[in-house]
């Protein structure tokens, strides 16, 4: 591989876990991407901008089947800042605008009509689309070189950017409190443009009706420089959760569990999906993503998941 495209190594790879991000943007918070990497060529940051598409339909049980309930269509756009300083640490920052809506929904999602109302609470289920900022990421990570392993250990803290409604499909987020630790290990294979990576994560959530909610999140990606300005990659991500399975609420019942069941609920999934990157000069790139969800439980079933990033290096 060329010196010219070595150094977009690191960009390549965080392209490759950004799908870890696209099921959260859906109805239970925002995944920040840690990876990516100044590049090491002189240029310290990155600003990316990237517009998501998400389509889901129906809601996975805790047994795998498919309830065949609302239809939900999220449209986003996330602007993230990455900045490398002295010693290999790293700076990263992203703030993302959801606009979602939700179809054929039965109007459970109603705060007026709850057992203990929530008139603070909008109900949003109505077909249209909502939207507004959601959660700020902010984080930082260091780089480690061992032999031909690039390590990056970091830690990641979000936080709701205001006070926003949870209770509804078309919901744009959580509105909870993460901190995340996590590493990711890269190897490019000897004389070979073919890499691959590995990544784990532990967030630990803030506590919802006193029911613990934390999160592990795992993904494995490899990829290929066909040139320069190419290169492709093929990817899977994966989350467990503690909380509740879908059997545990009612909408029925109409009660506290019952508004706070997007917060609690598992959503536990697997996405596998494929992408590529161009990069367009030396301090341009685009990078296009598409993924599906391939096992879920207690999770809105997500069947298409597109993304577009363009990043400048700075």
């Amino acid at each position: 591989m060329t010196a010219r495209a070595a150094r977009w190594s690191v960009f390549a790879l965080a392209a490759c876990t950004v799908l870890g991000w696209i099921p959260q943007a859906r109805a239970d918070g925002d995944e920040f991407d840690a990876g990516g990497g100044a590049d090491p060529g002189g240029q310290r940051g990155t600003m990316s901008l990237a517009y998501q598409t998400l389509h889901s339909s129906g809601l996975l049980l805790q047994d795998g089947i498919n309830n065949h309930g609302a239809i939900t269509d999220t449209q986003s756009l996330r602007l993230s800042v990455d900045y490398l300083l002295d010693g290999g640490w790293e700076l990263h920052a992203a703030l993302p605008y959801i606009s979602k809506r939700s179809l054929h929904d039965n109007g459970n999602h109603n705060p007026l009509n709850l057992v203990l109302p929530h008139p603070e609470s909008q109900f949003l289920d109505d077909g249209r689309y909502h939207g507004g900022l959601q959660d700020l990421q902010l984080g930082v990570s260091r780089h480690l070189v061992r032999g031909r392993y690039r390590i990056e250990p970091h830690v990641v803290l979000t936080w709701p950017s205001h006070d926003y409604t949870f209770f509804a499909n078309a919901a744009i987020g959580q509105h909870l409190r993460k901190l995340k630790f996590g590493a990711d290990v890269t190897r490019q294979l000897a004389d070979s443009n073919f890499y691959w990576s590995a990544g784990y994560d532990y967030e630990f959530t803030e506590k919802v009706m006193d029911i613990g909610i934390d999160k592990q999140h795992a993904r494995l990606a490899a990829g290929y420089f066909f040139s320069p300005t190419w290169s492709g990659r093929v990817f899977a991500t994966m989350r467990r959760s503690q909380g509740r399975d879908a059997d545990f609420f009612s909408p029925a019942n109409r009660d506290e569990y019952w508004y706070h069941h997007d917060q609690l609920s598992r959503h536990n999934y697997a996405i596998a999906g494929f992408g590529a990157t161009w990069r367009i000069n030396d301090r341009y790139a685009l990078s296009g993503t598409v993924g599906r969800m391939v096992w879920g439980r207690t999770v809105h079933e997500l069947k298409r998941a597109y993304e577009l990033e363009l990043s400048r290096s700075f």
